[in-house]
């Protein structure tokens, strides 16, 4: 059920295919009544032949076990991705230190802002969304894209560090904000520094680096 659930998400994630035009009309009006419904000349009256009976569909192996995430970024931090699917109000309790945070509705129009190169271990509350996001990724190129089935609670009981965001609801995870040269940024966390706010921000803007970089609270706009 939640399976089916999750590849119905990313479905939706994904573009709708183009309509199919309708067929030329043949010439004839439509009948009015069943009755006056007859074949086409020429054309078979034989009955179809029966569906098929459709094959199950295979499950993708896109999951990786938060223990193994945890691992692997012990070993190898700069290898690893961690990718926050949830709303900005769910971040509210917290977050890993260091995801990147792109809501999931955000993820269609900024691919071009996840790496490619590196693991990416996506993670929602409780692995039903990632999935989905996952195996949209995965269709998109992203090759190396996982679903932490555990969710964000389970990546913090295997030890990956949590944060509380800063100076709330202003300076949430994954709201918007502007960048002080002009242009729109995804809100990625915020530290006070003796009485100085920070602000890291994701450059939307395929011209600006797809780095996070920290700007001070007070020069944003």
């Amino acid at each position: 059920m939640i399976r089916r659930l999750a590849r119905r998400l990313a479905r939706r994630l994904a573009a709708r295919a183009p309509r199919v035009p309708h067929a030329p009309p043949s010439g004839r009006a439509p009948p009015s009544r069943r009755d006056d419904w007859s074949p086409p000349a020429g054309a078979s009256q034989a009955a179809p032949a029966p569906e098929a009976a459709p094959e199950p569909e295979t499950e993708p192996d896109i999951e990786l076990a938060a223990a193994e995430v945890a691992r692997r970024v012990a070993e190898a931090p700069d290898q690893v991705t961690l990718l926050d699917i949830r709303e900005p109000h769910e971040l509210r309790q917290g977050l890993v230190e260091g995801a990147l945070v792109v809501p999931m509705n955000d993820v269609p129009g900024l691919l071009h802002r996840l790496p490619s190169d590196r693991t990416l271990a996506i993670y929602c509350a409780a692995g039903m969304r990632s999935f989905g996001v996952a195996h949209y990724l995965r269709e998109h190129g992203f090759d190396d894209a996982w679903s932490v089935p555990e969710g964000a609670g389970g990546l913090a009981a295997a030890g990956l560090e949590w944060v509380q965001p800063t100076r709330l609801p202003l300076l949430t995870p994954g709201s918007r904000a502007s960048l002080p040269g002009g242009g729109d940024a995804l809100v990625q966390g915020a530290r006070d520094i003796d009485g100085h706010v920070e602000v890291a921000l994701l450059p939307l803007d395929p011209e600006q680096p797809a780095t996070v970089g920290w700007w001070p609270a007070a020069d944003l706009p």
